[in-house]
């Protein structure tokens, strides 16, 4: 993704007075020799590599949209289970513990 980072840059700086939407410039960037891009709203012509570079541009915008709002859910859920299953370990330890000193007594 680091291309594709690098290419939405580029966009930004090229698109200046030019009208392109950033896909084509990126595309341009990516694979020069490919220009040709059918008229919007048409699937018709549009290449495989175009198509993948869309994805790749609309999950970036994802990842950067969640970044923004200071998550990335699957992560934190993550992390949350394992310090619930660790705090569920701590106490299940101190229960045994106590259990063995009420046994000694």
């Amino acid at each position: 993704a680091g291309v594709l980072k690098e290419a939405m840059a580029w966009s930004r700086q090229v698109r200046g007075g030019q009208g392109l939407s950033p896909l084509a410039v990126v595309e341009k960037k990516l694979c020069p020799v490919n220009t040709f891009r059918p008229a919007p709203g048409s699937k018709k012509g549009i290449s495989p590599l175009s198509r993948y570079v869309e994805t790749l541009v609309r999950a970036e915008k994802a990842r950067e949209r969640a970044q923004a709002l200071g998550e990335t859910t699957n992560k934190r859920q993550r992390e949350d289970k394992g310090q619930e299953a660790r705090e569920r370990k701590k106490k299940q330890q101190r229960m045994e513990e106590e259990d063995e000193d009420e046994d000694e007594d």
